[in-house]
């Protein structure tokens, strides 16, 4: 009898564990309602809308309704920095940087010819855009937006007086790139006298980017009298995913977990950086691009792994 009423008791713990995990897993399940309030201020990605069933079809990747919950949660701490945002932010930054230049628009002009803007990547990638976006929304002359070979020729015209060089950037990361861009810039003697001599301003302005990254570029450059960086969205600890400050999970375990699995699946993605460049663990993305200090689960595509944001 004993030996019977122990398989009984043991039968009904094996029960109740099962249907305690069912459940749970049931809990677990992202319902429509989420993932259409996560979508609906996100706008368009390329031109296309990401809808819910593109949300729905990313998370089942991970496995089941446990992961999933973890997947999406992640996806509540992404920053979509969608068109109209980036205008309206390109206008603000310019009204905000504008009174500290000395030149001023002349008489009868329509458009601002004292400015220079210049992005700092290559002219088919996002920042070329913005930068034109940039001089359209302040008027800024069209001639004066070039590309960084051009700039030594730009601020040398008498007659078009350069009272600032502006860059134009969506995302500061880590700022290595930038400070890689700015290297080679620097290294031209003739055009860091130039900038010098006639008092111009230099800025960065980016759309988005931490605070840190920034603080770090303005001790690292010297050369340039005037130097000045300017980040439209400011970001810190707070949106790195995992970040401890972060309220994107409800316990501290709940964080490894989405970690863990971030971690897992991005290392086949990208080896040498799981959680996006240099663990920047970064949750962002424009309505055109998406930075590698995103998680390369959200835009790698590689071994069938379907992104939620290409970045090609």
């Amino acid at each position: 009898m004993f030996g019977l009423f122990q398989i009984g008791s043991l039968f009904i713990l094996c029960f109740i564990s099962i249907l305690r995990e069912r459940l749970i897993n049931e809990e677990d399940f992202v319902k429509s309602k989420e993932l259409s309030e996560l979508t609906k201020s996100w706008g368009t990605y390329k031109g296309d809308k990401v809808n819910e069933d593109s949300v729905r079809s990313w998370m089942s990747q991970f496995g089941d309704n446990s992961n999933q919950r973890l997947a999406f949660n992640i996806l509540k701490g992404l920053k979509f920095y969608n068109y109209s945002f980036i205008r309206e932010s390109l206008e603000a930054s310019f009204n905000i940087i504008q009174k500290g230049i000395k030149s001023q628009i002349k008489r009868g002009d329509k458009t601002r010819k004292d400015i220079i803007v210049s992005c700092l990547d290559e002219p088919a990638k996002s920042g070329a855009h913005y930068a034109k976006l940039f001089a359209d929304e302040n008027k800024v002359f069209h001639k004066n937006v070039v590309i960084k070979e051009n700039i030594l020729t730009s601020l040398s015209v008498d007659k078009n007086k350069t009272g600032a060089l502006i860059f134009i950037d969506d995302f500061i990361g880590t700022g290595k790139s930038i400070t890689t861009f700015l290297s080679e810039l620097l290294e031209d003697e003739i055009l860091i006298k130039n900038i010098n001599d006639n008092n111009i301003i230099v800025y960065i302005i980016a759309i988005s980017g931490y605070a840190s990254a920034k603080d770090s570029l303005l001790k690292k450059i010297k050369k340039i009298n005037n130097f000045n960086i300017h980040i439209c969205d400011v970001l810190d600890e707070s949106n790195r995913a995992f970040s401890e400050d972060n309220y994107l999970f409800k316990s501290s375990g709940e964080r490894l977990k989405a970690n863990d699995l971030a971690f897992k699946f991005g290392e086949r993605l990208e080896k040498n950086h799981p959680l996006g460049y240099s663990n920047s663990q970064s949750l962002v993305v424009f309505e055109r691009s998406c930075p590698n200090n995103t998680l390369p689960i959200i835009w790698k595509e590689k071994n069938k792994w379907v992104p939620l944001f290409r970045r090609i």
